[in-house]
């Protein structure tokens, strides 16, 4: 019995979770500021303008996230990798990659509302 790769199990699962997560957000974005759904950071939470751009800008950002965790699911079909290998590359691109959409999130609102 063949065992299943990590790099696969890990990345696609991820992805696909976070694929479904970004098009809810996208489609029914939290409407008030709250501390239980959505984007929420000190930085969006300060004004109701903030929120809304904070959710549909994160969503976005975060369904190209997805797309690329289904890609190293994908490509984790083709490399086989050790369990742990494949479990590090794949938790270790999903931290790098939300680390990314954060950093990218809170620029642009830094960006569009502190400088009104």
């Amino acid at each position: 019995m063949e065992k299943v790769n990590s790099l696969f199990v890990i990345g696609f699962s991820v992805g696909i979770l976070l694929l479904i997560i970004s098009i809810f957000i996208l489609k029914f974005p939290p409407k008030k500021i709250n501390g239980w759904y959505g984007y929420r950071s000190a930085s969006s939470m300060k004004s109701q303008e903030r929120w809304d751009f904070a959710q549909i800008y994160s969503s976005r950002i975060m369904l190209k996230v997805a797309l690329g965790m289904v890609f190293i699911g994908i490509l984790g079909i083709k490399i086989q990798t050790s369990e742990t290998l494949g479990t590090a590359i794949s938790l270790g691109t999903m931290i790098i990659m939300l680390g990314v959409m954060i950093y990218k999130t809170e620029t642009a609102i830094h960006k569009k509302f502190d400088n009104a």
